[in-house]
């Protein structure tokens, strides 16, 4: 087998492989929604190393099909037309490779989608603690979702 098959092969594999981790995202996000809409926290807390993971699965297989792509050159998702009579027809990398986009245009749209339920929420709280006078510290939150906010107590009530 000559190497530029075997990279076309290996390309087709990692994209493959984008689009089973895609679709699992896609999964993923889509109980997240659900968890912040019902306001289950066990079950949010549940999606957010599995969402983590995916992620970054997605950015090494990225790396690498566009490793791949650099070898292989420009035409990387376009079949070569010294490959015979089939070069007329489209390629099934091309037409995985535009599904696969799609696949993760939903979860890009579904990500910013949980992102603004997540903002609406924290407003609704931020404004439900200022009409009970408390204001909001300063809060952020690390790459696990966790907050970190500086321990002050704060009197619930005087007398």
């Amino acid at each position: 087998m000559n190497t530029a098959v075997e990279l076309r092969l290996s390309l087709q594999r990692v994209i493959d492989d984008i689009a089973y981790t895609a679709k699992d995202l896609r999964e993923v996000l889509t109980l997240e929604r659900a968890a912040l809409l019902d306001g289950d926290t066990e079950q949010l807390d549940t999606c957010t190393s599995p969402k983590l993971e995916l992620m970054y699965q997605l950015e090494n297989l990225e790396q690498e099909r566009l490793h791949l792509g650099q070898i292989l050159g420009p035409r990387t998702l376009k079949q070569d037309p010294d490959d015979g009579p089939e070069n007329n027809s489209s390629d099934p990398t091309n037409q995985h490779w535009t599904e696969v986009l799609d696949i993760l245009k939903d979860c890009e749209q579904l990500n910013q989608d949980n992102g603004a339920l997540v903002q609406a929420r924290m407003q609704y709280l931020s404004m439900a603690l200022e009409a009970l006078g408390q204001t909001q510290s300063a809060t952020t939150y690390d790459m696990h979702g966790k907050t970190q906010r500086p321990n002050r107590p704060h009197p619930l009530a005087s007398v």
